[in-house]
């Protein structure tokens, strides 16, 4: 497969970075997934306050994706040469991109989140900061891991006053569903002589999680309808 020849503007390679990398129906279902999973923690989720879950859910889905796309880009120009920021002229502009992404994220939480999940908005920016500079020559299947760590504190961030312990299981429960999504999809993480064993070990995983989402649904259930 050829390398696809980058467009004359910047405008017209984030058109098709959108067209190829956020609007598709994976992405589309991982941002109603998240929006459902944040408001099913949230302590009052009136449904004039779903608005704000979903828009929160949805700008931080695309600057977390645009970054893993960015630090990923040694992984593309190998196996996905095809791909805008393998051969854009501007991926300089694709990183103010990125940052600016954050912005209205970072106002929404200041203004209309706690404190605590503004500070842990810092805290996994940093941590994936690391993760990304650290990473690069990690085995595939690791590194995978540890980047989707990121979708149990996006569905806290972007719940509303969130139950801990729900925001931790249900988050816990995302994520596993999509490291075995992605080991599943990705040759490079099924190269890992290990992979079926972390299969295993992640379906066994979700059983416990279901084990105690059944015990606690009743009233879960009743506390959701009472909102």
């Amino acid at each position: 497969m050829g390398i696809t020849v980058s467009s004359k503007s910047f405008a017209d390679d984030v058109l098709a970075y959108t067209a190829t990398r956020l609007a598709r129906a994976h992405i589309g279902l991982l941002w109603l997934v998240l929006t459902g999973c944040a408001l099913f923690v949230s302590s009052w989720p009136l449904m004039t306050d779903s608005a704000m879950p979903a828009l929160l859910a949805a700008l931080l889905i695309a600057q977390f994706r645009l970054w893993d796309d960015l630090a990923d880009h040694r992984h593309d120009a190998q196996l996905h040469p095809q791909r805008v920021l393998i051969s854009t002229l501007y991926r300089h502009k694709f990183v103010l991109l990125c940052i600016v992404l954050a912005v209205p994220s970072v106002w929404m939480l200041w203004f209309w989140r706690d404190p605590a999940q503004r500070l842990g908005y810092a805290a996994l920016c940093a941590a994936m900061a690391v993760l990304y500079i650290a990473s690069p020559h990690w085995p595939r299947i690791a590194r995978g891991h540890l980047v989707l760590l990121k979708y149990p504190v996006l569905t806290w961030l972007c719940a509303i006053s969130p139950q801990t312990y729900r925001a931790l299981t249900l988050g816990m429960t995302l994520w596993l569903v999509l490291a075995l999504i992605d080991m599943h999809s990705d040759p490079s993480m099924r190269s890992s002589p290990y992979w079926r064993w972390i299969k295993n070990v992640e379906f066994a995983a979700l059983l416990v999680l279901a084990v105690l989402a059944l015990q606690h649904a009743p009233e879960a259930l009743r506390e959701f309808q009472a909102r």
